[in-house]
């Protein structure tokens, strides 16, 4: 695997290194699959996490895991590529397991060309959004591909967007309005060779509008995610801005995809951003690697930011040799863990890398993952518990040439952590009726561990299933006022409660049914009559005293 040419390559490039080396497929189980498994570096306060079990799925084509999420029942999600199974050279691999790593099911989706899944996430409805390319369908020799599954892994409905020439979808996330907010690459359309492309679709994968940012030469856009004004940031690489061949670029839009600000981020050689995410200040968190800075020929790069995309510190990790970072998350510390692949440490010529760092990127400790051939760590999640799941693919292990590599690790010596409480006593109580149409909805929360912070998610719609819309992100309170209701209608509602540590408690679905609009059309005609005329003599009344009243004051 030569990454270390990575740098020097454009985006398309990149993007047929990476189809050379990915895809996903069957399940191979390894209970200690590591000839070493390596702590280098320091623990401070925290002890390293012991590794708890390691999964390879495939055969003997290549295959390769580009993202993880832990799902609501404990167990993780997967999307990437595989070889050995599906209908074409490659297809996209959507993998689902138990809390234990073991395959529940798992689903190929694709035509008799290549296709690609890069990321998945966890929708509102219990399902899964995947983001890819595609060169079997579309328009073009390759489109940006979205796909819509079920909770089973069915598909629901896809979609393609590109034109003439080569088009992706790197990264997906499902927007407050139960839509879907895409980044990736453009060779279609924009100013350049490759320009940094915006989709955001509605909750059917319809496009609503999409966005280009970018010069002349070629830039692209890895990971995006929507922010909490509503907008959007995204990072990536531009080799038409900055100060070197290629710098790490950071945009952030408003919720219409207009530029509010970006920034480069760089020197004189190869820079790049490939994830990045919102911190608790308000900031943002990027992960790369630079050719420009460090101690070897690429470094992995961690990039703070304030707000306003201002760099607040940076720091790099490596050797004398290539390291990469691709997937950073911040944890429940205030710190940040790092998923990337390292060729100066480790037992084999590449070796997957884990790095925590604390709130100010300090390194608080690191692990190497992998035997004596190459092996990648390429997406980071915390889990539940505090621990660690980590994806990405294995030559050192499993069945085929290349294997999706799913790892799990423990939290820190002396962290443990509980869920919080399972959200109770709705109001109104579950399947009330003759609700008013302005009726505020309340629950009981909280958190066993004392010190615990919680905050809540709102899922709320007129069902009858799972309610699909997330009216509230992230609230302390435990209220939530609708907007305005409609008479006669059952509504459904759903809050999923989140510490500060990552884990999550879904609460059960509850419902209610308004009260019915008020029917006049019974009322006989007779009854209207009596009004009527009532009305009338009342208005008579008033306009003989009136005048009689003031005729009476005046003269006093």
């Amino acid at each position: 695997m030569e990454k270390g040419k990575l740098i020097a390559k454009t985006w398309r490039l990149v993007l047929v290194f990476v189809l050379i080396v990915a895809t996903l497929g069957g399940l191979s189980v390894t209970p200690s699959p590591f000839g070493r498994f390596v702590n280098r570096g320091r623990a401070l306060a925290q002890g390293l996490p012991e590794l708890e079990w390691s999964k390879t799925f495939g055969n003997p084509g290549d295959d390769f895991g580009e993202s993880v999420q832990q799902t609501s029942d404990g167990g993780y999600v997967i999307a990437g590529f595989t070889e050995s199974y599906g209908a074409g050279g490659k297809d996209v691999w959507l993998i689902k397991t138990d809390s234990n790593g073991d395959k529940a099911w798992d689903e190929t989706f694709g035509g008799t060309s290549d296709d690609g899944g890069w990321s998945v996430q966890r929708t509102a409805d219990g399902g899964y959004i995947i983001s890819g390319y595609t060169e079997s369908y579309g328009g073009g020799a390759r489109d940006a591909w979205l796909i819509k599954t079920d909770s089973n892994g069915n598909k629901v409905w896809d979609k393609t967007f590109g034109g003439a020439s080569d088009d992706d979808g790197w990264s997906v996330q499902q927007t407050l309005d139960g839509g879907y907010i895409v980044a990736g690459a453009t060779g279609s359309y924009g100013a350049g060779e490759g320009d940094v492309w915006l989709i955001k679709t509605d909750s059917d994968g319809d496009k609503v509008w999409d966005k280009t940012f970018g010069g002349t030469s070629d830039d692209a856009g890895w990971s995006v995610q929507q922010t909490s004004d509503g907008g959007y940031v995204i990072a990536g690489y531009t080799s038409s801005y900055g100060a070197g061949q290629w710098d790490a670029w950071l945009i952030k839009t408003d919720s219409n995809g207009n530029r509010v600000w970006d920034r480069t981020f760089g020197g004189v050689s190869f820079d790049d951003g490939e994830s990045v995410q919102e911190t608790s200040d308000g900031g943002y968190i990027i992960a790369g690697f630079t050719k420009s800075y460090g101690a070897g020929g690429e470094d992995v790069w961690l990039i703070k930011t304030d707000s306003s995309g201002n760099e607040v510190w940076d720091k790099t990790f490596g050797g004398t040799s290539d390291d990469v970072g691709w997937s950073v998350h911040q944890t429940s510390d205030g710190g940040y863990i790092i998923a990337g692949s390292t060729s100066s440490y480790g037992a084999g010529e590449w070796d997957a890398w884990l790095i925590k760092t604390d709130s100010d990127g300090n390194k608080v400790w690191e692990k190497t993952l992998g035997g004596t051939s190459d092996d990648d760590g390429i997406s980071v999640h915390q889990t539940s518990d505090g621990g660690y799941v980590v994806a990405g693919a294995t030559v050192s292990y499993g069945a085929g040439g290349q294997d999706v590599w799913l790892t799990k690790l423990g939290p820190e010596a002396g962290v443990q952590n509980s869920p919080p409480n399972v959200p109770s006593n709705p109001s109104p109580a579950n399947h009330a009726s003759n609700c008013s149409i302005d009726t505020h909805l309340t629950w009981i929360g909280g958190d066993s561990d004392a010190g615990d912070t919680v905050t809540y998610d709102v899922y709320f719609g007129t069902g009858p299933s799972e309610p699909m819309a997330k009216v509230s992100y992230n609230q302390t309170g435990t209220s939530h006022t609708p907007e305005t209701l409609a008479h006669n209608t059952t509504y459904y509602w759903k809050i999923v409660a989140t510490d500060n540590h990552g884990a999550s408690t879904a609460g059960p679905l509850w419902d209610f049914t308004t009260v019915p609009k008020a029917d006049v059309s019974g009322i006989p005609i007779w009854l209207w009559t009596i009004v009527a005329v009532g009305i009338v003599l009342l208005v008579a009344i008033i306009v003989r005293l009136v005048p009689r009243k003031l005729k009476t004051q005046h003269s006093k």
